[in-house]
């Protein structure tokens, strides 16, 4: 897609948001598991690094992994690709399409200014971990992340 943006939104009802979306004429794509690898560290540079990331099938071996769950939605009368995204610190609403057609989706969804996230996922992991006070692991993965408070 030429000229896309994409942006965020912490969900706090999944469900909530999954029947909007429908009830709005949103179709489902299914729910696929997604891996990324990449070479950024949890700093500013970090968005380019992740929009370019690459699957690393040359034996290469990655420095960071990232796991989610992504339903994608798409609707008949526009271009932009919604994915619904579990992650191992949260759900997150994600908008991808011209800054034109997002701003004219945003409404209709009821998302505020303030509830947008631009950040690539390792940033918003980064802020998440130092909100709760604890520490990042290397990975962003299932099974491994435990996210515990410390004690008081």
């Amino acid at each position: 897609m030429k000229n896309e943006i994409e942006i965020r939104v912490r969900l706090d009802d999944k469900k909530a948001t999954q029947k909007k979306l429908m009830d709005l004429g949103w179709t489902s794509e299914g729910i696929k598991f997604q891996r990324e690898y990449t070479d950024c560290k949890p700093d500013k540079s970090c968005h380019k690094k992740e929009k370019n990331r690459r699957a690393r099938e040359d034996g290469d071996s990655p420095k960071r992994i990232l796991e989610k769950y992504r339903q994608t939605l798409s609707h008949p009368k526009n271009d932009v690709e919604i994915g619904i995204d579990s992650l191992p610190f949260g759900d997150y609403l994600e908008i991808e399409g011209s800054s034109r057609d997002i701003e004219l989706i945003v409404p209709e969804l009821g998302l505020s200014e303030e509830s947008r996230i631009t950040n690539a996922y390792w940033i918003v992991y980064s802020k998440y971990c130092a909100k709760q006070k604890v520490e990042e692991d290397h990975n962003v993965v299932f099974g491994e992340l435990v996210i515990t408070r410390p004690s008081k």
